[in-house]
């Protein structure tokens, strides 16, 4: 008697993965507050010093370089994040072949010139959901994986194309797909391929075949994190020495994306803002920075020391800025009182943290807005404008 049981040790490997995701998830959540809450004052203070310095000031590419380090950073803390289903996510619709040349570009001032890349854009409307920060990072760390491997020189490929999945051709994947229109990337190259030995633990957080200190192990980590929080699949198929092939693959969407939509610059406006947070650094680099973005800032250490000052204040005050974990009355605990004591109170969010769902059910409750730390001067300056609504 033969029985196939392809099928159970295919689902029995899936699971044995998501439980490694959720692990290194749960390890990466518990230190992305701090962190990000370090990288926070150490970007806030670098933009007052240069929103502050000329540029001719002979300073002024330390304090880039300060920006670029704690920007790049915060990178990292989200790929960490993103694979273990754990990170902010924004959708809109998002065209891959216009993220694919942009990554190009990038690939363009860093691969060595023995390096030539080429396109093949067949799909006339490669639209879709998710955000496109995430899918151009995700598509980037294939292109850079790829440079890696061909250190004499060769073709680094991306190709875009729709497929049509059915039943049977979704069960072929590691991750289990709805049959419908996806759309398929290809990211290949003609380097020195991955050994079958390995080829079933690449995407595993900190695995590396890289020398030490020429690799986090993230990379493709946080591309199977991207791939999977846009129920989508990524397969690999490569042969030593002949290079490899990552095939992507996404849910098509029907929206189309609108590239007109041009990003405001800094936002500065007037009013009485009151930052509520128990982390030292933060509220004084937060006062600082909204102060050059025109406001009065008045501080509070803790939930309990916001809530005393708005009550005795509360005609003056436009926002209240609001950490959510503070120790004592945590941020939600404290809106809640300060919608009892003024039910037209504006409040502003802000996390190094938070699970999915938690801003659009703090803004169901009556809150003006939600913005993720590390946060910059503009996007600061947006959410503040947004929330104030003078």
């Amino acid at each position: 008697m033969l029985e196939d049981i392809t099928q159970q040790k295919r689902i029995k490997e899936q699971l044995q993965h998501a439980q490694k995701m959720d692990v290194i998830g749960r390890l990466a959540g518990g230190i992305a507050h701090d962190y990000n809450n370090m990288l926070t004052g150490i970007i806030c203070s670098a933009e007052v010093m240069k929103n502050r310095m000329a540029e001719s000031d002979r300073n002024m590419k330390l304090v880039n370089t300060i920006l670029n380090a704690a920007t790049r950073s915060a990178e990292l803390t989200r790929e960490l994040l993103s694979f273990s289903h754990k990170s902010k996510r924004k959708d809109q619709p998002v065209d891959i072949n216009t993220t694919i040349v942009a990554v190009l570009e990038l690939l363009e001032r860093t691969i060595d010139k023995n390096i030539i890349l080429s396109t093949c854009l067949d799909t006339q409307n490669p639209i879709v959901l998710g955000d496109s920060t995430l899918l151009q990072s995700a598509l980037l760390n294939l292109g850079v994986n790829a440079r890696d491997a061909m250190p004499d020189g060769g073709i680094l490929s991306y190709a875009t194309s729709t497929i049509t999945l059915n039943a049977a051709d979704c069960k072929t994947h590691q991750v289990l797909l709805e049959p419908g229109d996806y759309l398929q990337i290809s990211v290949s190259d003609t380097g020195t391929g991955i050994p079958k030995k390995i080829i079933n633990t690449i995407f595993e957080p900190f695995f590396t075949t890289k020398e030490q200190g020429k690799g986090t192990g993230l990379g493709l980590s946080a591309v199977y994190g991207t791939v999977r929080d846009h129920k989508g699949s990524i397969n690999v198929y490569s042969e030593p020495g002949q290079g490899s092939v990552f095939k992507v693959f996404l849910p098509l969407s029907s929206a189309t994306s609108d590239l007109s939509i041009q990003k405001s610059g800094i936002i500065k406006r007037s009013g009485v803002i009151l930052l509520v947070d128990d982390e030292e650094i933060l509220r004084f680099t937060g006062r600082d920075l909204l102060e050059e973005l025109g406001y009065t800032v008045f501080l509070a250490a803790d939930g309990e020391q916001g809530l005393e000052f708005y009550t005795q204040n509360s005609g003056s005050v436009d926002l209240v800025i609001l950490d959510m974990i503070m120790p004592n009355v945590n941020g939600k605990k404290a809106f809640l009182r300060l919608k009892e004591f003024d039910p037209m109170v504006r409040v502003l969010f802000c996390s190094g943290f938070h699970t999915e769902g938690t801003d659009q059910d703090l803004i169901k409750m009556g809150a003006c807005g939600f913005i993720h730390k590390p946060f910059n001067m503009l996007d600061l300056s947006r959410s503040v404008a947004a929330a104030i609504g003078i």
